[in-house]
């Protein structure tokens, strides 16, 4: 947030990238070997890539995705473009993903109310090939489980009497 404050909504990955690797706060996973990438003159995207990252299916970038959809309000497409500039400095592939579907859920709440078209909406912006994809809407075939207050439960969900718990199928 505060280099968007200080560089402007337009700043390039590339400015995010030198302030994120030279800021002074404890980093890990995803995060502190994106740091150490840059540091050594890999920058963004391949920073965040898998080859270059062990960590790039991490969650970190989830973890801290929602500012952007706070900051691009109802705006998906410029909260994606946000989502694409941050994201890839520290992970890739379903580690991105998780990113971008937090800051598509977050931006859609300023234009949606129904819980179950936020998450339509949120899940429209990930490739339907991905693993995160695929794991997001394996509980109904389409959607994750919404418990009847609306509340957003999880990936997949198991009853036993009226509780429902996520649960990755792959468990079971």
């Amino acid at each position: 947030m505060e280099a968007f404050q200080e560089l402007g909504l337009e700043c390039s990955q590339l400015e995010l990238a030198q302030r994120f690797a030279y800021a002074d706060y404890h980093l890990a996973h995803a995060n502190q070997a994106g740091r150490y990438n840059i540091r050594q003159g890999i920058l963004p995207p391949e920073s965040g890539h898998w080859l270059n990252n062990p960590h790039a299916d991490d969650l970190d970038f989830q973890i801290e995705a929602d500012f952007i959809g706070l900051m691009a309000p109802g705006m998906l497409p410029q909260a994606m473009e946000i989502a694409s500039r941050v994201g890839h400095i520290m992970n890739s592939g379903d580690g991105f993903y998780g990113g971008a579907f937090v800051a598509a859920l977050y931006s859609t709440a300023f234009c949606e109310t129904d819980p179950k078209r936020i998450v339509e909406k949120a899940l429209s912006v990930i490739p339907a090939e991905s693993t995160f994809f695929s794991v997001s809407t394996m509980s109904s075939g389409s959607m994750p489980c919404i418990r009847r207050t609306g509340k957003i439960v999880g990936t997949s969900c198991r009853r036993s009497g009226t509780a429902m718990w996520a649960v990755p199928k792959v468990y079971f």
